[in-house]
């Protein structure tokens, strides 16, 4: 799904994040232990304040699909579980 179709779907800059990166893993584009981009990243990639990336990531960890690790960043998840060699697992 391009950006344009993201926008069409969603005008709300915060469902535009989170549809983009829900898109990403749903399609295996973004599998299972990789690195999500920073939310200061994605601020200036969207052009939008802290808070909206923050409200998208929220959304996405309360799914399960991403996981936060304090000091390492966002990481997407398969079935709602860190992927291993992600930091913090074992």
């Amino acid at each position: 799904m391009t950006a344009s179709e993201i926008e069409q779907l969603d005008p709300r800059k915060y469902r535009q994040i989170y549809l983009a990166i829900r898109t990403g893993i749903a399609s295996g584009d973004i599998p299972p232990g990789t690195r999500i981009p920073s939310i200061t990243y994605l601020t200036v990639q969207y052009s939008v304040a802290r808070g909206t990336v923050a409200k998208a990531m929220r959304d996405l960890a309360s799914e399960g699909l991403i996981v936060r690790y304090p000091g390492h960043g966002y990481f997407a998840t398969s079935a709602g579980q860190p992927a291993p060699g992600s930091p913090g697992t074992r």
